[in-house]
């Protein structure tokens, strides 16, 4: 076991209580981290990965944030399906190049992965999962 796997294990989730948030804090808890849950919506929080990722480096604390898609929540079915899931389903598969919503699961499992020690020199990464949504976007 080397000394990352033997430190205890933080994870800062913002909008923890649903949708993504929650299936990234799902599956966190299910790998043994802590967690402090917030919420936020300020989209500048990918550019300040950076700066937090190369002021915490010298500690070997790396900071990632994940850019997510078009993502089967509550909000993501209000906005994208009008409230109807099966509308949902079809405005995702037109707008996302694999043909479907990302689950809040799968978010949580990229999540899990940054957190763990297999990306223990990750840092100042903004992870796109999207399903190469932002293939389109460009």
């Amino acid at each position: 076991m080397n000394t990352a796997e033997r430190q205890p294990k933080f994870a800062l989730i913002t909008g923890g209580t649903r949708g993504i948030g929650y299936g990234i804090a799902k599956k966190l808890a299910e790998s043994g981290h802590d967690m402090i849950l917030g919420y936020s919506s300020n989209h500048e929080r990918a550019e300040k990965v950076r700066s937090y990722a190369i002021s915490l480096a010298p500690r070997r604390i790396t900071c990632n944030c994940i850019i997510p898609g078009v993502t089967k929540s509550d909000a993501g079915v209000l906005v994208f399906g009008q409230g109807d899931e099966k509308k949902f389903e079809e405005t995702a598969a037109k707008m996302c190049p694999m043909k479907a919503g990302i689950a809040p699961e799968d978010i949580g499992e990229a999540a899990a992965f940054l957190c763990s020690s297999k990306a223990s020199f990750i840092t100042g990464v903004n992870l796109d999962v999207d399903g190469g949504l932002r293939f389109r976007l460009r």
